[in-house]
């Protein structure tokens, strides 16, 4: 199913800021998962 291109550009245009928070935050819940992953490994190790 395709959408008109100004309704997908509508839903998902973006600006800096909220740009700049999604780089910042990604990275952060990325790590935070690792790291619960990696507290459980050793535990379990």
């Amino acid at each position: 199913m395709k959408l008109p291109h100004n309704v997908w550009d509508k839903r998902f245009e973006k600006t800096p800021f909220q740009i700049r928070i999604h780089l910042i935050v990604m990275p952060v819940n990325i790590y935070i998962l690792m790291f619960r992953f990696f507290c459980v490994w050793i535990r379990n190790y």
